[in-house]
Order: structure tokens, then C-alpha cells, then sequence
């Protein structure tokens, strides 16, 4: 837990972020419970990359062939192991946040202690992983699939309370409120089955290429 919060250590203010162009603000608070000053921050070590994400060229049945960004048209082929896990990350809205639900936010750090908010991803099922991250049953935070460069977990936590816009998580970092305005990027992470993979689509795994354990997937 304490790895977590050296490394997505939050600044203890309200900030607004903006999503990329022309989309929604998140706003995250953080209260020290103290005076509600905020605490002075520490130097933000960016987190470790993640795995690395492919985009799908072509499925038969569990038999994958996938193509790595930049990889200049060279593909490559993974098989999904016998009861291998596959997870979808889809759009969603508040609404479908419940209470107890792990939430994990992720974004793209700066030099001044900022973050660009990319994705708050709600976790259907999962657990806290010993260094605070939350993760899916097949193992995953969301962030591995991201399309922007540099894209990492920098909040994560469960459920505390949900607003009408806003959700308050209570995590490694203690409780901080995201503040979602209409548009705001909100996925959630759930089951799905590998029918439902499709040409285009982008996928992380895990396990060997030739016994893929898990795999989640985002669409285009």
C-alpha cells in the first residue's frame, strides 16, 4: 500500500484537469482533515510502463493475430488458453457505479506535478493488489489498453459515496473526491467472452502468447 502512495501520490487540492480536447473536467479534492490545507507535495516519480498493448488483426475462434503499435505491419499470433479470462473495458455512466465498486483513475504526469485525467475506470469485481493499485479478477487496471503514451494509474480506491457528479473514493491516498462532469470518460472493466473480440479492437494479455490466460480488451 505504501508503494502506491509514493508512487500516485496526489496532490492534496482541488484541481481541474482538462480531457484531452473538448471534453468533460474531472476535478479531484483531497482533504488532509487537518486545517484543509494542502500538504506540500513530494516529487512525482512517474510509475513503471505497463504491459504492452496489440491491436487485432484477425480472430478464429480462441486463435489471435495481433499487430503491436508501430510495429510496422509485422503481426504476430497468441492463443487463449482453455478457460483463459476476458474482460471488456466499455463506456459507462455514473449510474453504473454501486458502492464497494474499486475505481482506478489514470493519467498522463507532467513536470509540475499535474496530471492530464485520460480514464476513470470502474473495476467489476477485483481486488487491491499489494501495492494499493486495484485490479480486475484477471488482473488488470484498465491502463493497459490506453492509446496515449505515457498513459499510467495515478489514483485508485474503492467506492466510498456517489453524488450526482461526483464519486468519492477511499484508497492508499485516503478520500478523494472525482468530480464527474457530463462526458467525462468513465469506462468500467467487466467480464465478456471472446466472441466479443473484433477486428480493430486493442487487447493486452496475459500468460504466453501460445497460452494467453488473460485478455482485455477496448474497442476502437
Amino acid at each position: 500500500m505504501r508503494g502506491f502512495v509514493r508512487r500516485f501520490w496526489v496532490p492534496a487540492v482541488a484541481v481541474a484537469l482538462v480531457v484531452g480536447v473538448a471534453i468533460a473536467l474531472i476535478v479531484l479534492a483531497y482533504s488532509t482533515g487537518e486545517d484543509g490545507r494542502p500538504a506540500v507535495a513530494p516529487p512525482f516519480p512517474p510509475p513503471p510502463a505497463s504491459a504492452v498493448p496489440y491491436d487485432v488483426r484477425a480472430r478464429d475462434g480462441g486463435r489471435l493475430v495481433l499487430a503491436a503499435p508501430g510495429a510496422g505491419g509485422a503481426t504476430l499470433e497468441a492463443s487463449l488458453a482453455p478457460g483463459a479470462r476476458v474482460e471488456f473495458l466499455r463506456p459507462a455512466v455514473p449510474a453504473d457505479l454501486a458502492p464497494g465498486d474499486l475505481l482506478v483513475v489514470t493519467g498522463v504526469p507532467d513536470d509540475t506535478k499535474n496530471f492530464a485525467i485520460r480514464s476513470v475506470i470502474a473495476l467489476a469485481g477485483g481486488t487491491e493488489g499489494d501495492d494499493g493499485l486495484p485490479r480486475s479478477p484477471a488482473g488488470f487496471s484498465g491502463d493497459e489498453v490506453a492509446r496515449t503514451p505515457g498513459e499510467r494509474p495515478i489514483l485508485g480506491g474503492r467506492v466510498h459515496q456517489i453524488d450526482p457528479d461526483a464519486v468519492t473514493i477511499d484508497g492508499p491516498q485516503g478520500l478523494v473526491r472525482v468530480g464527474l462532469a457530463a462526458g467525462a470518460p468513465l469506462f468500467r472493466l467487466a467480464p465478456a467472452s471472446v466472441d466479443d473480440i473484433r477486428q480493430g479492437d486493442r487487447l493486452a494479455l496475459r500468460g504466453e502468447l501460445a497460452a494467453v490466460a488473460a485478455v482485455l480488451v477496448v474497442t476502437p
